[in-house]
């Protein structure tokens, strides 16, 4: 769904996306301050072309848009502003995957929207990208989120590095509290529907702490297990690693999908044990547990609440 606030560039944008989607796409008339009213009340679109002409605050508009659509969806904006930085500010933080000026041209559509709205610039197989950490607790109460939380902030903030806190437990997991972030739906939906999961679902769902560290947690009720996708934690990885340095995993000791596939994905992992018969006991059995295709060596110990 696309909403244009002239009729030229309107007639180009339903030239360009004949071509572009078999069926074509809706384009009303109307601008970004249309589309959130829209929005709040339609089921959002997976791909949602905005109109910014004429407007005094483009970001604080676009920032109110970004209330109202889910996660997932494809947001990509048309305006009169052609400058390097004005580019650089509207695509980092609001949720924008891309931005064109008028005049618009069919080849402007086609070189810079096309690949999005048919995700042909997706790939979640890359090579090169972030490291994963995925940090365990032998038994409940060792303190292995609390290492973790302070792990994925000596990395974001004090570093400086570009790192997400990812809380496995979207039930009683406490890492988003911890850091005083905001839970949401967004880590549910990843691993229940992987096909949504894409750099701008990430940036809509990962909520930030400081500029270079953001959390993804849920707080789902207890009554309702998510329904979890096989390989859905595979592609949520692909795709953190592409945007992040480093993934800082809070896994529970739980022998579930979701969570056998962090720790096999991970490329340290890290089990947090305390002083107790039975925590040795347990951080044999993890121990025990066969390393994941990057994992060159044995995971690191941490003896928690000594004394």
């Amino acid at each position: 769904m696309a909403f244009i606030s002239d009729s030229a560039t309107e007639q180009v944008l339903r030239d360009s996306l004949a071509d572009i989607v078999a069926n074509g796409m809706e384009v009303r008339r109307g601008n970004v301050r249309t589309a959130t009213l829209m929005m709040a009340k339609l089921q959002t679109p997976e791909v949602l072309i905005v109109d910014i002409s004429g407007e005094d605050q483009p970001f604080h508009a676009l920032g109110e848009l970004s209330d109202v659509v889910e996660p997932g969806v494809r947001v990509l904006v048309v305006g009169e502003t052609d400058d390097v930085d004005f580019y650089r500010q509207i695509t980092r933080g609001l949720g924008v995957l891309e931005y064109i000026f008028k005049p618009i041209t069919r080849e402007m559509v086609a070189r810079h929207f096309a690949p999005l709205i048919t995700r042909r610039s997706v790939t979640g197989d890359s090579a090169r990208g972030g490291r994963v950490i995925a940090l365990v607790g032998a038994r409940g109460g060792v303190g292995a989120t609390t290492i973790a939380g302070n792990l994925a902030w000596y990395f974001g903030v004090t570093a400086k590095r570009h790192t997400v806190f990812l809380e496995a437990d979207m039930h009683m997991g406490s890492g988003a509290l911890l850091l005083g972030a905001k839970t949401g739906p967004g880590l549910r939906m990843a691993l229940e529907s992987p096909d949504r999961i894409d750099p701008l679902f990430i940036e809509r769902a990962a909520q930030p702490v400081s500029e270079r560290l953001h959390v993804l947690a849920s707080e789902e009720k207890l009554n309702e297990p998510p329904e979890y996708a096989t390989g859905a934690a595979r592609r949520l990885i692909d795709i953190l690693r592409i945007r992040y340095n480093f993934i800082v995993t809070d896994v529970p000791f739980q022998p579930m999908p979701c969570n056998r596939e962090l720790l096999e994905l991970a490329h340290q992992r890290v089990i947090i044990m305390d002083p107790s018969l039975a925590g040795v006991r347990d951080t044999l059995r993890l121990l025990a547990l066969p390393n994941g295709p990057w994992q060159p060596q044995r995971p690191t110990i941490v003896l928690n609440r000594q004394g």
